[in-house]
């Protein structure tokens, strides 16, 4: 593991000069498939089975020393979290998370930080009882690490969370507490 500086510094010292061309061609391979699959009768599965493969594979030529497995569960998990959901210009949404994979991939962070990148706002902006699904998948599949990193960098209000219709769990109150400091004042990034 680099420290943070020093992965910051690695990524400026490594050419970047195409990484908006190498962005635009993650939002292309996105939009590519996820076409395919509208168009494909019983094949959307297996055309996202390959998307994923594909998105893997450049993150792990951007970073060999990612653990395969995890990536390929952070991937499953953001691809069903985001799943018919499209930005304001058309695009899927899946490719942003997919694109901010790929920028932490090439600071050499290590896997759960690339991990919750890809889910860092999987549980934004959807009912409660989606979102308490994704949160119990993700810590079921990524590990407790990977959500509480989620957790720290998701802008969702942990009021929330609390004024939901169902009963909160042990679970969800040991969320609730990771998320806030002890003065009440939410510890997330801005």
């Amino acid at each position: 593991l680099m420290p943070a500086v020093q992965q910051t510094q690695t990524l400026k010292e490594t050419s970047h000069e195409n990484l908006e061309q190498q962005l635009q061609a993650i939002n292309d391979i996105t939009i590519s498939h996820l076409k395919l699959c509208s168009e494909g009768e019983g094949e959307g599965h297996l055309i996202k089975q390959i998307l994923k493969q594909d998105i893997l594979n450049i993150y792990l030529a951007a970073n060999p020393y990612l653990d395969r497995e995890l990536i390929s569960s952070a991937l499953d998990l953001s691809v069903y979290a985001h799943n018919g959901h499209t930005r304001k210009s058309g695009i899927p949404y899946i490719a942003h998370p997919f694109q901010v994979g790929y920028m932490l991939s090439l600071m050499s962070m290590e896997s759960a930080t690339v991990a919750a990148g890809l889910n860092h706002d999987a549980v934004e902006e959807i009912e409660d009882k989606r979102r308490r699904e994704i949160l119990f998948t993700a810590s079921s599949r990524l590990g407790m690490g990977v959500l509480e990193l989620i957790m720290h960098v998701t802008r969702i209000v942990p009021q929330k969370i609390k004024d939901a219709i169902y009963d909160y769990s042990e679970f969800e109150r040991w969320l609730l507490d990771r998320m806030n400091r002890e003065d009440g004042t939410d510890i997330r990034i801005d």
